[in-house]
């Protein structure tokens, strides 16, 4: 699926809903502690994916760094807005087309 992006953002770690995964095994908390460290160590190398839902953002990519990144008290993270309705659009309209 093709991904459409309606703009580039900086927003407030509180108004992002990330998944809440619990760590139940050893290999979150070893992958947890390894983005931790990443950030902690290099900053946010890329942008988190969000999909806008009227004043919040749902986080549709890296719950793993996200988790990390809020548990190191960031209040703002450079977000990627996705536009979920022109990729349907798109995917369709090309798949009409037969020139996906």
């Amino acid at each position: 699926m093709r991904k459409i992006f309606e703009g580039y953002k900086l927003i407030e770690t509180k108004d992002i809903e990330g998944k809440r995964i619990r760590p139940r095994n050893e290999v979150y908390r070893r992958a947890f502690l390894l983005a931790r460290r990443r950030v902690h160590l290099k900053g946010i190398r890329e942008p988190f994916e969000v999909i806008r839902r009227g004043n919040r953002y749902i986080l549709s990519s890296n719950p793993i760094t996200f988790n990390a990144v809020k548990s190191l008290n960031y209040r703002v993270v450079p977000c990627i807005i996705r536009n979920p309705r022109y990729e349907l659009i798109l995917n369709k309209t090309l798949r009409n087309l037969d020139m996906d």
